[in-house]
């Protein structure tokens, strides 16, 4: 249930007809206003605009954005991306709880995941703050519930989605979404195979190769958060930030229908943007000394990033030049999807 995303639709096909153009700059629009409130954020949350025009820039241009700009029917992404991010920086920058509610209610109404802004305004107040102010929260989960019931009555529409395999359970759905994890990090990293058709075997198994390896990552990642709760908040933040966004979309709480999916980490890759942003020491203390070179190195290191993922994007962009080619593009990756 996305009414938002619809009556945007409606508005385009007003004003642009059946004119693609017109649908694809509402999307861009979206993505460049998305950007720009994450570049608000961050320099709220860290104080630094280098540190957040350089990690914003780069989620800017990062070619796992592509799914959800260049497919006009993946604006829901773009949608609650900047509701969801202007909810956060009210409550966070002005403590604007009504306001923030408002646009929580707006997000809602773009895209399911945005069930988690009250998980991301806790953890926001436990990292920064340092206590839980329950009486926040009040209309955020007042909201959810309301949200809640009605999804699951009124609003129940059932659509269908692909079967999960015989004999698989949450046991395998959790061994695979370790396996999901370690996939999506290395996509954020290197985004050198993308496509809409991605398909990972259910593992039966923890100690298959690649589900160990996946657990030992995400172990590694667990234990640098918990030495990053003092010592760089924003870090840890980034890092809560994008395991809370992505949990919905694992396929632990609840089967999807897919196992992995790349306009899944349109919200979650905001929060690897806060991580990156954290790296910068200006961000943490005054740059002297042997921080002026980190700060050297921060600079050269996001400016090669803007124009190696810029690169990658034009590049993928052309993949998607209209239905032929893209099919046809995917089809080198999926051939046997029955969805193709």
């Amino acid at each position: 249930y996305r009414p938002l995303q619809e009556l945007s639709y409606m508005i385009n096909y007003a004003v642009w007809g059946l004119n693609p153009p017109g649908f694809h700059l509402t999307n861009l629009v979206l993505h460049l206003l998305a950007a720009f409130l994450l570049f608000l954020v961050i320099v709220e949350l860290s104080g630094n605009r280098i540190a957040a025009l350089a990690a914003s820039s780069i989620y800017l241009v990062h070619p796992l954005n592509i799914e959800a700009v260049a497919y006009i029917a993946g604006r829901a992404d773009c949608l609650m991306g900047v509701f969801f991010l202007a909810a956060f920086y009210l409550y966070m920058k002005e403590n604007n709880i009504i306001l923030s509610s408002l646009f929580f209610i707006l997000a809602l109404l773009s895209k399911e995941i945005a069930i988690m802004l009250p998980a991301i305004l806790i953890l926001y107040d436990v990292t920064f703050r340092g206590k839980i102010k329950i009486k926040n929260y009040l209309p955020f989960v007042t909201i959810l519930i309301i949200y809640g019931v009605l999804r699951a009555t009124l609003l129940n529409f059932h659509y269908p989605v692909a079967a999960i395999p015989e004999g698989v359970g949450f046991y395998e759905r959790l061994l695979t979404a370790f396996r999901a994890l370690q996939e999506y990090f290395r996509l954020i990293i290197l985004p050198l195979d993308l496509h809409m058709e991605r398909v990972l075997v259910f593992s039966k198994s923890f100690f298959e190769k690649d589900v160990l390896l996946s657990s030992t990552i995400l172990a590694a990642v667990v234990i640098v958060m918990f030495f990053l709760r003092r010592r760089n908040k924003l870090a840890f933040f980034g890092l809560g930030w994008f395991f809370i966004t992505l949990f919905p979309l694992s396929n632990i709480p609840f089967a999807l229908n897919a196992t992995l999916a790349e306009h899944w980490l349109y919200l979650p890759l905001m929060g690897i943007a806060m991580f990156y942003s954290s790296l910068c020491p200006a961000s943490v203390g005054t740059i002297t000394g042997r921080k002026n070179a980190h700060y050297v190195i921060f600079l050269i290191l996001s400016i090669c990033a803007v124009i190696y993922f810029s690169t990658a994007t034009i590049n993928q962009n052309t993949k998607w030049r209209d239905s032929e080619t893209l099919y046809k593009y995917t089809m080198k990756y999926a051939g046997d999807s029955p969805r193709l």
